[in-house]
């Protein structure tokens, strides 16, 4: 009887860890991390072009001088930004496709996502 546990959990497993169902992940799935720097309303550090895989988590940090407020185009997302203080957006890719990400106050853009297909 243990054996065919033992045999058994192992198949469970190593499904699981193929899948990658283990511990909520998502097959082929990676995390990018993105840091920014904004002087005066302007992009002066950081990628213009952020390219992901539909799925891959995107973890946006974001420094500027001034308080302004973030928003990324097609996902509707919105983040706070306080003068001097590091402030980050988490999200998944969900939608594939070209979103622009701004400063509202200034109007000013500050780059482009392009989320591919798997």
């Amino acid at each position: 009887m243990q054996r065919i546990s033992l045999r058994l959990c192992r198949r469970l497993l190593l499904f699981v860890l193929a899948t990658g169902a283990a511990w909520g992940g998502r097959a082929g799935a990676e995390t990018i991390a993105v840091d920014l720097v904004v002087v005066g309303g302007k992009r002066v550090s950081g990628p213009n072009l952020i390219k992901l895989r539909r799925d891959d988590v995107l973890v946006l940090t974001v420094v500027s001088d001034r308080s302004d407020n973030l928003h990324v185009h097609g996902y509707d997302l919105e983040l706070d930004l306080h003068a001097g203080r590091p402030a980050s957006l988490r999200f998944s890719a969900r939608r594939t496709g070209r979103f622009g990400f701004e400063l509202h106050r200034s109007g000013q853009q500050l780059g482009v996502l392009e989320i591919y297909p798997k």
